[in-house]
């Protein structure tokens, strides 16, 4: 990644700036590498080197420390004589001291504050000429919302750039720029004695329409208790031909059911729970059956242009009548996304959108409608050669139908982006690969990425915060709960005594549940905490970054999946003295893999505090980081040390499947490696599962 000052020397070079100014030199880094990388520019640096500034990792700068920044900014004033002067005043006293119009450019890197930095803008936006530019440092969503908030507000365009770089152009200015000046009626104490008055009162909170759309797809039964926390965090649930008694029949009411099959005979049996509660948007396409077993529920009819004269029959039989007419797609999982649209809902979960078949299910439920649809295996993504690519690749079953849903919901996908609607696809299977590949951008996102590494840079890494107390015994952490892979209290107990064989270290079990019953007494329970729960289940873990950890488990532990096979002495992996250390994705080692790690109790607090949903979304997206928590871990906290399979940890994926299939796995995965400390079963199997212990007998020799 390249550094601030090499971005603004590309702009300096490309559009010929000679004269700039830098506000918030500090110790004069950036101004002595942009002069040296610009022999033709002239700086000036602005900066009060006021006793206590506040740093944009939450500490400061006390006198002595400012004085030697101010004693090196001089040095490289006199390094550069008449190239670079060092202005020691406020950052808008020094603006008054230059003509409008007279600098090529600016570079704001000061005080970070929402404030700070609408002041800064206001008061040199006039001095950089007509053409020239005004930038700055740290556009990071995360870390510097004010920032970001000052930019937006300025700007109708601007661009970001490496390393956080903001940049935008100066226009000609129609009328005279006002200076930014923040007044209250109020103190911000008197404020902020009011917000923790009232802002966790029990109220309903104003917020944007948020709403589950659940089609039909296997993964669907996986993910019951996400669409059940998000019902009780305020969602609405919309449901899809079988997917509607799906629901109800696990306690979900729908508020609303989406049909668009026109064909007689074949959709009666999906309204079979049908209620009064539940609101069924029927496409008048519809057979009349489906209005007739409807009546005396609430209906609202559907105007559907899906076929050539569509539109023409609709407005002959509606007559005088007016209503919209929307564009409809291949099936009702994409159709209903235009209504969803226009009633209002700006945040869509979708559950079930698989457009896959694996192991042969096609949907959660059994579902004769559409039972003969033949399967063939479909190998994705390949390079530009038509061959696969070495740990991107996969293999689904699919359908024709499936297929084509997958290969054009990119596109319906990418214009509701585009129009500000957040959207996140939970589930597995072609379609939701092909969103995280193809999304966005419309090309494959593997392979060189520099447009998305420019814009989702990781942002700069706090010092860790010093370790609470000594560590005494070593708690070792697991999490159990009812999600999509149904974990049982032996799960636990055989995960327990396989780490008791295998650490000679004094430590603690530990294991954070929502259903403690049938564990062993000799393994701590915590209650599951809800933290983030409304964005579903993957996100638990990240409040094991909160300082509140060290009370509640220790100052320091370890965190396992119980997807493990533990075949080797565990004490050499944590022995060391690292605030955060994780095990190096197989796929991605530049990605964490949350399946295994080691850290301090809240050595690094803003992994949560600082926890953004929508970013953390994108970063699955966009196509740079896989999973949940581990994609936002791996983002804020970058840097960190790491255990691979040099070190033991290994993959029963990667490193022992060599990516088959158990019943084409390699001759050598039936032996375990002797250097194998612990395997990890992230993804499709699991060490329980018969199948799996039948071929590799050294699972069940381990895991007992």
């Amino acid at each position: 990644m390249k550094p601030r000052w090499e971005v603004i020397a590309g702009l300096v070079k490309e559009h010929g700036l000679r004269v700039g100014a830098e506000i918030g030199v500090a110790e004069g880094r950036f101004s002595s590498a942009l002069l040296k990388l610009c022999p033709d520019l002239t700086l000036y640096g602005v900066d009060p080197y006021l006793p206590e500034y506040k740093t944009w990792d939450g500490g400061s700068w006390d006198e002595t420390r400012q004085a030697q920044n101010c004693i090196k900014a001089r040095v490289i004033a006199k390094r550069f004589k008449n190239r670079f002067s060092l202005i020691e005043a406020p950052s808008t006293d020094a603006a008054r001291g230059f003509d409008d119009g007279s600098l090529d450019f600016v570079f704001i890197d000061a005080d970070h504050s929402y404030e700070a930095v609408m002041s800064d803008i206001a008061a040199w936006l006039p001095k950089v000429r007509p053409g020239g530019w005004i930038t700055g440092h740290d556009y990071n969503s995360v870390l510097f919302p004010g920032v970001v908030s000052a930019v937006k507000e300025n700007f109708a365009k601007f661009s970001t750039d490496q390393d956080h770089v903001w940049i935008a152009q100066v226009q000609e200015q129609p009328f005279h720029q006002v200076l930014f000046e923040q007044r209250l009626n109020v103190t911000a104490e008197h404020i902020c004695g009011n917000i923790r008055q009232n802002a966790g009162r029990d109220l309903p909170l104003l917020q944007f329409k948020r709403i589950c759309i659940c089609a039909s797809g296997a993964s669907l039964k996986d993910h019951l208790d996400d669409i059940r926390a998000r019902w009780d965090a305020g969602f609405d649930i919309a449901a899809m031909n079988g997917s509607h008694n799906f629901l109800i029949e696990n306690g979900i009411i729908p508020d609303f059911m989406f049909m668009i099959d026109s064909r007689e005979g074949k959709n009666l049996p999906f309204l079979r729970l049908a209620n009064d509660h539940t609101t069924y948007i029927i496409a008048s396409q519809c057979h009349s059956e489906i209005f007739d077993a409807l009546k005396g529920r609430k209906i609202l009819l559907w105007q559907v242009h899906n076929y050539e004269g569509a539109d023409i029959a609709i407005k002959e039989a509606m007559g005088e009548r007016q209503a919209p007419i929307f564009t409809g797609a291949y099936n009702v999982g994409q159709s209903c996304l235009g209504p969803v649209f226009a009633m209002g809902y700006r945040v869509w979960h979708l559950f079930g959108y698989d457009a896959s078949a694996p192991g042969g299910q096609k949907h959660s439920f059994a579902q004769p409608q559409n039972a003969d649809d033949e399967l063939h295996e479909m190998v994705w993504p390949l390079d530009q050669d038509r061959k696969p690519i070495p740990g991107v690749t996969k293999h689904y079953l699919v359908s024709g139908t499936m297929a084509h849903h997958a290969q054009t919901f990119v596109d319906r996908y990418n214009i509701f982006r585009d129009a500000g609607i957040e959207i996140e696809i939970i589930g597995d299977g072609l379609l939701p690969d092909m969103v995280r590949f193809l999304g966005r951008k419309g090309k494959l996102m593997h392979g060189p990425k520099e447009a998305i590494e420019r814009e989702l840079a990781p942002p700069p890494v706090p010092a860790p915060l010093p370790r609470k107390r000594i560590v005494e015994r070593l708690p070792i952490v697991s999490f159990k709960w009812r999600g999509h892979i149904p974990y049982f209290a032996e799960d636990v107990n055989i995960w327990a005594r396989m780490v008791d064989r295998h650490l000679a270290r004094d430590h603690e079990l530990v294991c954070v549940t929502d259903d403690a019953e049938g564990i062993d007494g000799g393994i701590r329970t915590i209650p599951l905490w809800r933290d983030h729960f409304e964005h579903g289940r993957d996100w638990h873990r990240l409040k094991l970054f909160a300082e509140e950890m060290a009370d509640l488990i220790g100052p320091r532990f370890v965190v396992m999946d119980l997807d493990t096979v533990i075949c080797g002495q565990l004490d050499p992996l944590f022995d060391n003295d690292a605030p955060f250390k994780a095990w190096a994705d197989p796929n991605r080692p530049s990605q964490y893999c949350t399946a295994l790690f080691m850290m301090d109790a809240g050595a690094f607090p803003h992994v949560y505090y600082g926890f953004n949903a929508k970013l953390a979304m994108e970063l699955r997206t966009s196509g740079q980081f896989l999973g949940y928590d581990q994609a936002w871990v791996s983002y804020v906290l970058s840097g960190q040390p790491k255990w691979t399979a040099a070190d033991g940890v290994e993959s029963f994926r990667v490193d022992i499947l060599k990516g088959a299939d158990i019943e084409n796995a390699p001759e050598s995965a039936k032996l375990l490696s002797p250097t194998a400390v612990m395997v990890n079963f992230h993804g499709r199997y699991n060490p329980r599962d018969e199948a799996v212990r039948e071929r590799f007998p050294w699972v069940s020799e381990y895991h007992r």
